[in-house]
């Protein structure tokens, strides 16, 4: 394109002259190297082939990679980075050196003395000027030199990657062969090409190299320098340690296994006096311990509906002075007062806990899904959070998803709560699955309160007159009883027939994985079925699964530290 001079007369304060620039296209190399010879720099680029591409359509021009090893056939090259400028070429012209200088300010003759820097016509080398050289030039010559804007630069192609390592494998046979065979292939030389592909090559041949050394395309900014929050201190025995102030502070949760013999009975060691704590923290450990002296026992959820814990963080710290919790059984997922043993009297059964996964099967692989898809953004929710109503309890008409574990003490719902207030207890506790009640009464509660979830998640009414057909199976289930889990399919709906085939499944689960060594030898361990129920292999579930297998999620309470 060329710019028109305009007309002189309205631009009198014109400070510079309009001068016309050439429509020819211009893309320019910002070469990573100092160009010596031309030749050479050309021949780093991939030669007038490769170059030419440079002068493609604008949007179609191809990178161009470089060669900092021109005559290696093995480099790896350097891709270069279109980037849109606008710049004008310049045109220079100063006049020629001859060579010939005097000392400045004397009237001495001139005599010839030839730089360092500068070569004769005859040499094939061309040093460039540097900016520096160029600006003496223009000062030396400031009446003589004249500029020429030659075209405008609207492309150029950088090269800002680091380039890869090589492996020098000249005296590696098979690079040997790829040298003689195919650098400068003939049709016989590419027939002769073979590769020795026998397994079990000798242990000490060389390798051929991967074909990357590095996934970094940009240096890494190594900016070493002391961590301020780093101090030194001294301490009560004189020796000098570095302490970092900035550091997060550990949360010290005491989480012991089901079956441990003794229960912690006061704050791990190491955590400071909470009388040198926060205010906010000192009250919510004072709300705490008032709400442990009346329940012993809670879930998270429980507290954070009961107790004013302020904000999460503040809950985390707290919970480590007045507590410990389960890993794994009846009593996981709770915070037990510090010293109260649940498992030494049936009066603590109403603290145990019934865990449940709130999403079917197919829901969970449709999220997982979901979740792996690089365009979705995951935006945590607040799992647990205070509600205008007690989320905790359990009535069997509403629930909310901010919690998947209920103490038998919140659970409320009429046919539950029945069955769950048995005294037809254990005589000894069982730390595994059912703490102080029978295994009928936890596979009949746990069976029909997952029903009622499933039930009120998918927006459906419980079936409660099926619920109380099934609660009539026997709390303690085992070979004598075992036939009274079964209903006449003529006289009961499919629901009563599934619920109770679910109870049967979970019973025998678990007793043939603690007494299959004691039946072994005496045939099954039930009859067959003979009062006209569904198989127990035919019955299934609503996708739901409870967690009665599931280590506690110690993350409610901060952390694990073994007692």
């Amino acid at each position: 394109m060329t710019d028109q001079r305009p007309d002189p007369a309205p631009n009198r304060h014109q400070l510079a002259d309009w001068l016309s620039v050439s429509c020819d296209r211009v893309v320019t190399v910002e070469h990573p190297s100092v160009v010596r010879d031309i030749d050479k720099g050309l021949l780093s680029l991939g030669g007038e082939h490769h170059i030419k591409h440079l002068l493609a359509p604008a949007g179609q021009t191809l990178s161009v990679g470089l060669s900092l090893r021109p005559h290696d056939p093995l480099v790896k090259k350097l891709v270069s980075k279109e980037m849109p400028v606008q710049n004008v070429l310049l045109r220079v012209t100063i006049p020629k050196r001859t060579g010939r200088k005097r000392k400045r300010g004397s009237n001495d003759p001139f005599e010839f003395h030839r730089d360092r820097n500068e070569t004769s016509e005859d040499d094939t080398m061309s040093i460039p000027l540097t900016a520096e050289q160029l600006r003496s030039r223009l000062i030396d010559n400031a009446d003589t030199y004249t500029i020429q804007p030659v075209a405008t630069i609207k492309q150029t192609h950088r090269f800002r990657a680091l380039p890869d390592f090589q492996l020098r494998a000249g005296s590696q046979p098979v690079m040997k062969q790829i040298g003689k065979s195919l650098v400068n292939p003939t049709l016989s030389s590419i027939k002769n090409f073979k590769v020795d592909m026998t397994p079990g090559r000798p242990a000490d041949e060389e390798l051929i190299a991967p074909p990357n050394f590095t996934s970094f395309e940009q240096s890494l900014n190594y900016l070493y320098k002391q961590n301020p929050g780093v101090t030194h201190v001294t301490d009560e025995k004189g020796r000098v340690k570095t302490v970092n102030t900035q550091a997060a502070k550990k949360r010290q949760v005491v989480s012991v296994a089901h079956d441990v013999k003794n229960v912690p009975t006061k704050p791990p060691k190491g955590l400071m006096a909470i009388e040198k704590q926060s205010e906010a923290l000192q009250q919510c450990v004072k709300n705490l311990l008032e709400l442990l002296e009346t329940r012993p026992a809670v879930t998270r959820r429980v507290a954070c509906n009961l107790v004013d814990w302020g904000n999460e963080a503040l809950f985390k710290e707290a919970t480590q002075y007045v507590g410990y919790s389960f890993k794994s059984g009846p009593f996981r997922d709770t915070l037990v007062k510090y010293g109260l043993d649940p498992r030494a009297d049936p009066k603590y059964r109403c603290y145990q806990t019934f865990s449940f996964q709130l999403v079917a099967k197919d829901k969970v692989v449709a999220a997982a899904k979901k979740m792996r898809d690089g365009k979705n953004q995951w935006i945590r929710s607040d799992r647990y959070k205070k509600d205008e109503e007690p989320s905790h309890v359990f009535d069997g008409k509403s629930m909310t998803t901010n919690g998947k574990t209920w103490q038998v003490c919140d659970i409320k719902e009429p046919v539950l709560a029945g069955l769950l207030a048995t005294e037809n207890l254990r005589s000894e506790f069982d730390p595994v699955n059912y703490g102080w009640y029978l295994n009928g009464t936890v596979a009949k509660a746990r069976i029909i309160m997952r029903d009622m979830i499933g039930m009120m998640l998918s927006g459906q009414a419980p079936d409660t007159a099926s619920y109380e057909t099934v609660s009539a199976i026997p709390d303690e289930v085992d070979k004598t009883t075992y036939p009274q889990t079964y209903f006449e399919r003529s006289a009961h709906p499919e629901k009563v027939m599934q619920l109770s085939g679910e109870i049967r499944n979970l019973v025998k689960t678990d007793i043939a994985q603690r007494v299959r060594d004691k039946f072994r030898g005496e045939g099954e361990v039930y009859g067959e079925n003979t009062q006209g129920g569904a198989e127990d292999g035919e019955v299934e579930g609503d996708g739901m699964e409870d967690d009665g297998e599931m280590e506690g999620d110690l993350e409610d309470f901060g952390g694990e530290t073994e007692a």
